[in-house]
């Protein structure tokens, strides 16, 4: 059967030991963090890999209204999204490079609902489909 219909849980211990470490790679990588966007991208990392991510969740972890977390990341010259879709990219490449895992199981482990909806983010980051990303990650 499809992978998605199996279920696999998002709190599986490897997937958030992965997310954590990823998390902090990318903290260690960026130049001259600031505090709230850095910290979004922690709270969506670690959310793709438990219920996922979302707006009004992280929000509401900060002790704020999803519109101040909006407002306050689009004075930095961000939004959710964006920081969402570069984590995403961001796990997205690093499961191609480091596992051999099916491209239905990498969808939902980055939160899409489905494959089809995985290949468009992916199209819309990089100018490739999944199997090409992994080709191109892979070399």
């Amino acid at each position: 059967g499809s992978d998605l219909a199996r279920g696999t849980p998002r709190s599986d211990r490897n997937a958030h030991d992965m997310a954590v470490a990823l998390a902090e790679r990318m903290l260690a990588e960026r130049r001259v963090p600031d505090d709230l966007s850095v910290r979004t991208r922690e709270d969506i990392m670690i959310g793709l890999s438990y219920e996922g991510a979302s707006l009004q969740e992280t929000a509401r972890r900060f002790g704020m209204t999803a519109r101040s977390l909006q407002r306050r990341l689009s004075d930095l010259g961000t939004s959710y999204q964006d920081l969402t879709d570069d984590v995403r990219r961001t796990v997205a490449e690093d499961l191609m490079l480091r596992s051999d895992l099916p491209m239905s199981e990498i969808a939902f482990r980055l939160g899409f609902s489905n494959q089809a909806n995985f290949t468009r983010a992916s199209r819309r980051w990089i100018g490739l489909s999944p199997r090409d990303m992994r080709r191109t990650v892979g070399n």
